[in-house]
């Protein structure tokens, strides 16, 4: 992806921000997906394409469906098809 995600962080709600490209249906989302790595701490990111498919540009995860109760505590990664993970950082909201 030539832009990395936005992060959100409001309470316990994380809103994840892409830059899908009309030009190139390879970056056009319609589904994050999110894995857990609860002993590292670690959260990862990746997300499915838009193949015949409407696509979105923003998406809201409940991260307590992950059994993440304290998100600041957690790093959070971005990652792509071929495995390269990039560290996000996150706006957070009070």
């Amino acid at each position: 992806m030539p832009i990395q995600p936005s992060l959100k962080l409001s309470k316990n709600l994380l809103t994840v921000k892409t830059s899908n490209s009309i030009k190139n249906s390879a970056l056009l989302i319609y589904k994050i997906n999110i894995s857990v790595d609860q002993n590292k701490k670690e959260v990862y990111l990746s997300a499915d394409q838009a193949l015949a498919k409407d696509y979105k540009e923003t998406f809201t995860l409940e991260l307590s469906k992950y059994k993440i109760n304290e998100p600041t505590a957690y790093s959070f990664y971005w990652l792509d098809p071929d495995k390269k993970t990039t560290k996000l950082d996150i706006l957070t909201e009070k």
